[in-house]
């Protein structure tokens, strides 16, 4: 099984993203047999993607300025990957639209419910309202 990531971890939207997804894919690793996991983060000055490679996983970078949903899917067909985890909030809808076409599942983390294309929807920090 293959699974990516679909994050970005730098200044701005800080490390949540990543320290989260990380220890998910972790024990991701540890719990399903012959599992290969992927992070796509965005280039960037910041050199993040390194505490990835560090934990054994191998990273994707995509360029900034760019059609993110055209450099994503490209290297899920290159991978041949059906999975994706996304914890990332600027994407936007019709992105998650888009890239659900191509995938088996589509799993996304937020903090908070809203409006997505998810086959499962992981709230990080639920809370009645």
């Amino acid at each position: 099984m293959k699974i990516c990531f679909r994050i970005d971890a730098n200044s701005f939207v800080g490390l949540g993203h990543l320290k989260r997804c990380l220890q998910l894919a972790i024990n991701l690793k540890n719990k399903i047999d012959k599992c290969k996991i992927y992070f796509i983060l965005q280039k960037d000055k910041e050199a993040y993607e390194s505490i990835i490679k560090k934990s054994g996983f191998k990273v994707y970078l995509i360029k900034k300025n760019y059609d993110d949903y055209e450099q994503t899917k490209k290297i899920l067909f290159l991978l041949n990957c059906k999975y994706l985890i996304l914890d990332h909030y600027y994407l936007g809808l019709n992105w998650e639209k888009k890239i659900r076409y191509h995938l088996k599942k589509l799993f996304i983390i937020s903090d908070k419910y809203r409006k997505n294309y998810a086959n499962l929807l992981i709230l990080q920090n639920y809370e009645n309202e």
